[in-house]
Order: C-alpha cells, then structure tokens, then sequence
C-alpha cells in the first residue's frame, strides 16, 4: 500500500492540525447552526434572545450550512 508522509516546520503545524480536523469543525458548527435554528423556530424566546441566536446563526459559513 502506498503512503504519504507530510512534513510540516513548527509555524504550519497548528493550521495542519486544523486543516486535518476540518470535517470535525464543520460538523460542530452544523450542529450549533441547526441548535440556534431549533431555538428560534420552536421555543418561545424574547426579541432579543432571538436576534442573539440569529447572530450565531449568521457567523456559520455558509458552505456549512449548505451541506
């Protein structure tokens, strides 16, 4: 079987951590967006409670969001 071994100096491995992660990350950021939607759609909340969730709402990419 073949393999791959990459390489990366001191400064490029936290972002190679969080590149490798990244089905992860998008995979809890789903979670919170479908969270904060339930939240605004189904419980009963103040004006505000409701603005705050959609502000969470609107800081998930779009492209996680899309699926």
């Amino acid at each position: 079987m073949p393999k791959i071994i990459l390489e990366f100096s001191d400064d490029e491995q936290a972002e190679a951590r969080e590149a490798m992660a990244a089905p992860e990350l998008a995979a809890a950021l789903a979670e919170i967006d479908s969270l904060c939607r339930t939240w605004i759609k189904h419980v009963d909340i103040t004006a505000d409670e409701r603005a705050r969730l959609q502000m969470i709402r609107d800081t998930v990419p779009e492209i996680v969001r899309e699926g």
